[in-house]
């Protein structure tokens, strides 16, 4: 989802003893978002709608999936594979909450998402098969990051024109979250280097607190709102 990516290649371990830098408390930050964001959903979960309730299982999913990047003793094959299932977890859903909103593409949702783990494949293919090159994320993340963030933006389009007030609208918020998230991390994929990745990636973790924002804004404020 957000923050992992850089961590293997930083170098960067939990069980060093040394003092905490800035990248560190920024991504022990967003890794503790998630919990807080789950935690105010289901306090408030009789404002939920059926969507909503599946956008809390994805994070808590999410979050289980990428345990085993918290641990040192891990090896790095697991790590990374742990990160890479939750990444095409990551994209397959939000494509699908997306597509629930977008009656011109939910017709094609299913091409749509087979397309998605194909790039994932060609991106991510190459830690179980060796002879895939590409490499593993400007690619994959620089074209399905642009189109969840240019249709999350589409949403956010047609929740303003609605008729329900915004501050109140459950979807509105997340779709806010995703959108600076996604948005963000297409910027910093496709303009930075990825040789610079580890150097400014504290810059993702703080993308994804401001978009976590959102989510606690919307499940903590919100009312529930009928489903279209």
């Amino acid at each position: 989802m957000f923050y992992l990516t850089a961590l293997p290649q930083a170098g960067f371990h939990y069980s060093e003893m040394r003092e905490m830098d800035l990248f560190e408390f920024l991504d022990i930050g967003a890794r503790t978002l998630i919990p807080i964001i789950v935690f105010c959903a289901i306090y408030n979960r009789e404002k939920l709608t059926k969507r909503t309730k599946l956008f809390v299982i994805y994070l808590a999913s999410y979050f289980l999936i990428n345990l085993p990047t918290f641990f040192h003793n891990e090896s790095e094959n697991l790590r990374w594979t742990a990160f890479s299932i939750a990444t095409l977890l990551e994209s397959l859903f939000l494509y699908y909450f997306i597509s629930e909103h977008i009656k011109s593409i939910s017709r094609l949702r299913f091409l749509w998402m087979g397309i998605i783990v194909l790039l994932w494949f060609f991106s991510f293919g190459k830690l179980w098969f060796p002879f895939l090159t590409t490499e593993v994320t400007p690619f994959f993340n620089t074209i399905v990051n642009a189109m969840l963030a240019l249709l999350s933006a589409v949403v956010l389009f047609k929740t303003v024109s609605s008729e329900h007030p915004l501050d109140r609208n459950i979807e509105f918020w997340l779709f806010c979250g995703v959108f600076v998230y996604k948005l963000s991390t297409v910027l910093l994929v496709a303009f930075i280097p990825f040789s610079f990745h580890s150097d400014v990636w504290y810059l993702h973790s703080l993308y994804f607190i401001f978009g976590g924002v959102f989510y606690v804004i919307g499940f903590c404020r919100s009312k529930s709102v009928a489903e279209n």
